[in-house]
């Protein structure tokens, strides 16, 4: 090989790539997506306990007739 020619590090290109394009997009909506189930757990589990507590008034509601 002639001096002054050097092959690219493609390892490292590729890692760096990786890194970049594909682990740190992939990590950002990863915890988009943990915040949204969260959220998402937290209304349903409120709506269930509205639910109940509507079924539980009407069912031991007392009617005046």
């Amino acid at each position: 090989m002639p001096l002054g020619f050097n092959l690219p590090d493609w390892k490292t290109a590729l890692q760096e790539s990786f890194q970049n394009y594909v682990a740190q997009p992939l990590e950002t909506k990863f915890q988009e997506v943990k915040a949204y189930n969260e959220k998402t757990q937290k209304i349903i589990i409120a709506f269930g306990v509205g639910i109940f507590a509507l079924l539980a008034i009407a069912y031991f509601w007392k009617d005046e007739s």
